[in-house]
């Protein structure tokens, strides 16, 4: 399968994805399913842990946990790992299945809370940083509820259902080895195909070659043959994204309306943190699917 229709149709399973979930949320017509908003009974604050701590030594950190119902709450906590797909989509792994996990290192002191109406407790957990360790690593703290859950009833179309529902958090812990690691990225490749006619749709595959996540923003610049340009678009949802070490992301970009007919450049230009942005280009002819991919090119900010 050629680039261009590889991306055409992820972009069309992109746009699938939010009909469906149209659907399911009840924006749409033809949704069917129940829609149930339960209060949260309790709540954890901050919901990330940034900590920087020097190979060998050890760092403390807690988070605050909130019963806000009305009824006594039995809680259990443990450690989860996760990968970040290059869609976004977030799969879940064992403790220590990500090479950059840090669930090894970490103890929870507190693996089991009872909160009563109205309750706060904090729930401590330490971490040992080994020797030799460079870069970012990172692991969740999840918080699940074990107590009997509360019984919920919903009428929706005349029709009532009984609920019960358990509540499940997860918090980001986050782990820089102080004084190490490399922060790098790169444009791997940049595609670009019709989703309507004269609306190029692009797709910009950002990979993360160095050992430290890089907290990116980026944007396609659609410029015409005579180097204007016509329209920018931001990466992604808000054209802010990570991507983690060793791994990458696909991130598209949708023109806001149909291009008069022409020759257009899309470049991708990526800003990671470093001390130079980095770019990608393709060639778009307005209502033909015909592309060109283009070198990864970088621009100097010193």
């Amino acid at each position: 399968m050629r680039r261009a229709e590889m991306a055409q149709a992820r972009l069309r399973r992109g746009l699938t994805g939010i009909a469906i979930l149209g659907a399911v949320l009840g924006c749409g017509a033809a949704a069917s399913a129940v829609t149930v908003s339960p209060s949260a009974r309790f709540v954890s604050a901050p919901m990330e842990l940034h900590l920087t701590t020097a190979a060998g030594d050890r760092a403390q950190a807690s988070v605050e946990i909130t019963n806000t119902g009305t009824q006594p709450l039995a809680l259990k906590l443990y450690l989860g790992d996760s990968r970040l797909e290059p869609d976004g989509r977030e799969t879940e792994l064992s403790p220590g299945e990500n090479p950059r996990s840090c669930a090894g290192w970490t103890v929870l002191h507190d693996q089991f809370l009872e909160l009563a109406p109205g309750e706060s407790k904090p729930a401590r957990l330490e971490l040992e940083v080994p020797a030799g360790s460079e870069g970012s690593y990172w692991t969740k703290v999840y918080i699940e509820e074990v107590s009997v859950p509360e019984r919920s009833v919903r009428e929706v179309g005349g029709r009532k259902y009984t609920v019960f529902m358990k509540q499940r958090l997860g918090i980001r812990l986050f782990e820089d080895v102080a004084g190490t690691g490399w922060l790098d990225a790169a444009v791997a490749d940049v595609t670009v195909c019709e989703v309507a006619p004269g609306v190029p749709g692009v797709v910009v595959g950002v990979a993360n070659p160095g050992s430290l996540i890089a907290r990116c923003t980026g944007s396609v610049e659609l410029r015409n043959a005579a180097g204007a340009t016509v329209a920018t678009v931001p990466l992604g949802s808000r054209g802010e994204f990570w991507v983690y070490p060793g791994s990458r992301r696909n991130l598209s970009a949708i023109a806001p309306a149909p291009l008069a007919p022409g020759t257009y450049t899309a470049l991708a230009i990526v800003d990671f943190g470093g001390d130079h942005l980095v770019a990608g280009d393709a060639v778009y002819r307005s209502g033909e699917e015909k592309t060109r991919d283009g070198d990864e090119v970088t621009e100097d900010r010193r």
